[in-house]
């Protein structure tokens, strides 16, 4: 199995190298450890160097240990064990290239899954490379800026209350959703304003129907709460979120570090053996605004239902 992402920084190849050779740093910015910060890590003494260590067990994101191998001056190679929650080895890389007067970091991986999981082979690969995805995003901010525009907080016996509501469903690629989703809103706050239907405390939030990681491909409902009875455009809809118990994420940061609150909210039920539902497999609620916000103050609420 291969799995290949890559992202532009703006800094020096010394620079990156510098974070990427020492693993005490890379679990500022790791899309695993941002889920879980107080899971176990252990480190040796030869950080920055070969033979450089880490050792990691937690109970979202598992256990296992990393080895520093090889340090070229544009490739820094890795070994990777894994314990749970199944035995399995890899090694990653990060190829560092020049391109204009930034520097394009590869994250790649080779692998191979127990016999027993090779159906799982497309969907481990986009699960994986999400994942690098996530982590070359922060990568690229804690070398840029010094810090990372992700905070999670975590509420297991949480309450989605009663929610009416005038929506746009679309079905979408999973890159192009930003765009898209801005006009659907956009189009929902216009149609609201025109009629008088915003209020001080209107919730504003997407609710998410299907994902396919393999494709990349979502289907969601951008949404607003209205709670009057209101001729609405052919391609609007309206219905209502029924009460139910959840579990919340609330994300506070950067929009395109949400894919982390996400993790949490799916790696957590999993790993407390909760059942949620899967249809819708997810909400996503804006508590302030885009436009008047800093990315580092946009709060965001990620709700799973419960069975």
């Amino acid at each position: 199995m291969h799995v290949q992402r890559e992202i532009l920084i703006k800094a020096s190849k010394d620079k990156i190298k510098e974070v990427l050779i020492d693993f005490k740093q890379m679990v500022l910015w790791s899309p695993w450890n941002i889920i879980e910060p107080d899971a176990t890590m252990i480190f040796n003494d030869k950080q920055s160097e070969v033979g450089a260590f880490q050792e990691w067990d937690g109970a979202l994101i598992g256990a296992g240990s990393t080895e520093l191998i090889k340090i070229d001056e544009n490739k820094i190679d890795c070994d990777i064990v894994f314990k749970k929650p199944f035995k399995s080895k890899a090694k990653f890389s990060f190829i560092l290239e020049e391109v204009d007067d930034q520097i394009k970091v590869i994250w790649s991986m080779d692998s191979s899954l127990p016999w027993y999981m090779f159906f799982f082979t497309k969907m481990m690969s986009a699960m994986i490379g999400m994942d690098y995805d996530k982590g070359l995003r922060m990568l690229k901010e804690y070398i840029e800026t010094g810090k990372i525009l992700s905070k999670l907080e975590i509420d297991a016996n949480s309450n989605l209350e009663d929610i009416s509501y005038i929506g746009i469903k679309n079905e979408i690629d999973i890159q192009n959703i930003g765009e898209t989703m801005k006009n659907d809103f956009k189009a929902l706050i216009d149609f609201a304003i025109n009629n008088n239907l915003l209020k001080e405390d209107t919730k504003y939030f997407s609710i998410y129907n299907k994902f396919d990681i393999v494709k990349q491909e979502i289907s969601y409902i951008a949404a607003i709460q209205v709670d009057e009875d209101i001729k609405i455009p052919e391609n609007f809809l309206k219905s209502k979120i029924k009460q139910t118990k959840a579990i919340k994420v609330r994300h506070t940061g950067a929009y395109e570090n949400l894919g982390n609150a996400w993790s949490l909210a799916m790696m957590y039920p999993r790993a407390k053996k909760l059942k949620i539902n899967k249809k819708p497999m997810g909400y996503e609620f804006y508590l302030n605004s885009p436009n008047d916000t800093e990315k580092e103050n946009l709060v965001c609420d990620i709700f799973v239902s419960l069975k």
